[in-house]
């Protein structure tokens, strides 16, 4: 659906697990973009393509959209077991969605230099906040703080 970056633009957070217990966790940001509907092909070439940048097994949180359920992604989660796992939110929980304190942040700090007076303007102040939050793993790291998220089961 629509969202601050003007088009269908999907990202995930990405929580990869400690290697030892001296190493603090990997936290990174992820994303595809695309036009039209987000489909089963769509993140299908996104999880390929997460599992090909990443030399660690990836952690996904993913909600319950109905195709991050699809068989096609369990099957294909099934097969890179070693690579990837999906944990899915509850449903109709988005307080417990790191990705919904992601879009907060967009919201509050991507235009806040600015006001954007156009999509081509409003795309770029978004991809510049979101290249910064990527050099920022501190602050990625907050949206998982939330007692919500911590008790989100997953």
């Amino acid at each position: 659906g629509p969202n601050p970056s003007g088009g269908d633009h999907r990202t995930a957070l990405r929580l990869q697990p400690d290697l030892d217990a001296n190493q603090p966790r990997h936290l990174a940001l992820s994303g595809v973009r695309f036009q039209g509907r987000f489909t089963t092909e769509v993140f299908l070439d996104f999880l390929r393509r997460l599992v090909r940048s990443v030399p660690r097994k990836v952690f996904l949180i993913v909600d319950r959209h109905a195709v991050h359920r699809a068989q096609r992604v369990r099957q294909w989660v099934a097969q890179h077991s070693d690579q990837m796992e999906l944990f899915y939110l509850l449903p109709y929980s988005p307080e417990r969605n790191p990705d919904e304190y992601l879009n907060q942040d967009i919201k509050a700090h991507a235009t806040r230099q600015r006001r954007p007076r156009n999509t081509v303007e409003l795309k770029r102040a978004v991809r510049s906040h979101l290249h910064q939050l990527q050099q920022w793993p501190e602050k990625l790291s907050h949206f998982f703080w939330p007692p919500q998220v911590q008790d989100a089961g997953i």
